[in-house]
Parts: structure tokens; sequence; C-alpha cells
């Protein structure tokens, strides 16, 4: 009877406290969630492993800040999710804090040229946050260009979530960061680094002339010939009048073995997950059936590595029109790789025999994520 009485008493004390870590667990999850200020529709939270997944494929790296040192308490800062310290204090972001992936965006406007996270032009820019969403409204907003130091601030207004008037660095070519603070009276600010870029005319849309920036060189035998150029909205490597005119018509002729580029030198962000984007057209009369360095191709050569090459892989040499064997140019390049200052060279490759023809109009390159 004794023993019986014990095992029901043993039982009883289990469920109790099993009963009382769900409940603990489900508070904590819920208050961890509420203090870090986003609706759920940016996170979504877990109540076993307490993890926060962003919306975003980009790391998201936030910490704790604790009144008094434990040795119990563990964080992971720099993982793709986030695990959230297992205490009710305030949870803060580490600086900078990058928070990209789409959330915050420039907005497209054919005035101000721009696409995906690139400016073409010296215009300020416009940056949309309206993914962002607040389980209390911030008051204000305060930008600051951590390369100009130039800064300022506006009043919060969820109705038109965006920032205007951000300058660009006409002197920094490549990553412009700016740093964004959503202000709060009741708590601490959240603090946020979205970074753009400044390609000069990466939309190829003024004449040769404003392109300083751009270094257009083209080789033919060993012998300097004359250099690429920027015209009708693009970068035409190696276009003769009469193959732009009508590329259609364009017959075997002699094409020297040669080569033309076009490169400029960017400044790439240390952190943050970002793609060079290359779009635009390849007409030739030869055949690279191994996409290989053998025969004629583009190709995108970032800091002297080729990163990308495209060439007619399918179609076999001939010499009737070049329309025959147009190749789209669509590259998406990871620049995880490369910090600092950065060449990127687009780069037109006649290659093997003087009578193939093989040239590339470029429409645009930017970077985006």
């Amino acid at each position: 009877m004794k023993v019986r009485i014990l095992t029901v008493l043993a039982i009883f004390v289990g469920v109790m406290l099993l009963v009382g870590q769900i409940l603990v667990g489900t508070a904590v999850a819920a208050h961890s969630n509420a203090i870090l200020g986003l609706d759920s529709q940016l996170v979504s939270q877990s109540l076993i492993t307490r993890t926060i997944t962003m919306t975003s494929t980009r790391p998201v790296s936030i910490v704790n800040r604790p009144s008094t040192p434990t040795a119990a308490l563990k964080c992971v800062p720099e993982a793709p999710q986030i695990t959230i310290c297992p205490t009710l204090l305030p949870i803060i972001g580490k600086s900078p804090f990058q928070f990209l992936g789409g959330l915050m965006t420039l907005v497209a406007d054919s005035g101000l040229r721009v696409k995906g996270l690139t400016t073409f032009v010296t215009n300020s820019v416009t940056i949309n946050y309206a993914s962002l969403q607040f389980s209390k409204n911030p008051e204000s907003i305060k930008w600051e260009h951590l390369d100009s130091g130039q800064s300022g601030s506006v009043d919060f207004d969820n109705s038109n979530p965006i920032l205007e008037n951000i300058p660009v660095n006409a002197g920094m070519v490549g990553a412009q960061p700016i740093k964004i603070d959503f202000l709060r009276q009741d708590a601490e600010p959240i603090s946020l680094v979205f970074t753009f870029f400044y390609i000069p005319n990466g939309d190829f849309s003024d004449p040769e002339t404003n392109n300083n920036q751009w270094n257009l060189e083209a080789n033919v035998n060993g012998a300097q010939v004359a250099r690429p150029r920027i015209k009708n909205d693009l970068l035409q490597l190696f276009v003769s009048d009469s193959a732009a005119a009508d590329p259609y018509k364009l017959i075997c002729s002699p094409a020297k073995v040669g080569f033309a580029l076009a490169s400029i030198d960017l400044e790439l962000p240390t952190e943050g997950e970002f793609y060079l984007r290359v779009q635009g057209t390849v007409f030739t009369q030869d055949q690279n059936p191994s996409n290989s360095s053998t025969f004629d191709a583009f190709e995108v050569v970032i800091d002297g590595n080729v990163a990308d090459r495209v060439s007619n892989i399918d179609q076999p040499i001939r010499c009737d029109p070049v329309i025959n064997r147009q190749v789209v140019v669509d590259s998406r390049i990871p620049l995880s790789g490369y910090a600092g200052n950065t060449t990127i060279s687009l780069e037109n490759h006649r290659r093997f025999d003087d009578q193939y023809d093989t040239y590339t109009e470029i429409d645009m390159v930017w970077i985006d994520y």
C-alpha cells in the first residue's frame, strides 16, 4: 500500500514539474519575442529552441546585454539562425547591425536611375523600409552616411515609409553604408546598416565622354585599336558600325584575334552577401563547345579571375549572320570572396583564328542582394 501511494505521488510530482517547465518556457519565449519589437510577420519563433528566423536569408547579429554576468548564458551571435539567450533582459543589435535581403531597398525611379541596390548617378537616393514591421512604431528616424559623415533625421511616418534625399558620395565608387536608427522614447533604438552601391553610368545611359571612372581598352594582335564605346544605352565591345546597324547581315570577314574590355574599380564591403549582375548579349560566328578560354567568349573578370564566361556552346561555326548564334548574358556572381578595392572587368575575346567574329553588347551592370 505504501509503495502504491509513493508511486502515485512520484507521478503527480513529475507531471507538475513538466507543466511548470512548459509554462516557463512559453512565458520566456513570448517575452523574448515581444521585447525584440518586431511583429510576428517579420519573425517566427520556436518555443523549443527559442530561435528567431528572419524572413531574410542574411545573418542578423543579436546579442544579449545582461545586468550581471552568468556562466550559464550562451548566445550564437553570428549564425544564420540566431538563438535567443535564455533571459528576460532586453535584446539589442550589435553595431553594425546588418539587416538586408530586401527588407530595405532603393526606390526605383527613372529620374534617379537605380537598379537593385545600385545607383548609376550621384543624385540623392531614396530608401524604402515598408517591409519592416514594428509592434510599436518609432517616433523618429536618424540616418548617417558612414563614409561622408552627412546625417539627418525625420519623423517616423508609417503611411509613407521612405527616407528621401540620402546623399551619394561621388568620390566613393562602390559600397556606401548608411546607418539608420529607429528611435523610441521608452526603448533602445533599433539600429540598422543599409548598404547601397554607386556604379557610375552602370546602365550606360550617358555618352562615352562622361565615363571617366571606366577604363575602356581594345587590343588586336598585340596593338591597341579604337577603344570600346558607349552608344545607344549600350556598352559595345568590338561592335563595328556595320554590325551595330544590322547584325542580321554580318558575314565572315577578317576578325583579328584580340580583346575589348571595360573595367572599373569598386569598393566592396567586408560583410554582407551581395551579387554582381551583368546583362547583355553576345553575337558570334564562332563556337566554343566546352565554354573554355580557347575560343571566342565574353567574360566577367574580378581581380584577374574569370568569374563567368558566356559563349556559343551548341551552334556550329558558320559565316551566316551572327543573329543565329546570339547568346544571352545574365550573370549573377557572388561577391562574398571579395572586399575592399576590387576591379570588375567586362571582356569580349576573339581567339584562335582571324576569321570568325564575336562581339558583345552590355545593357547594364549592377549589384544586388
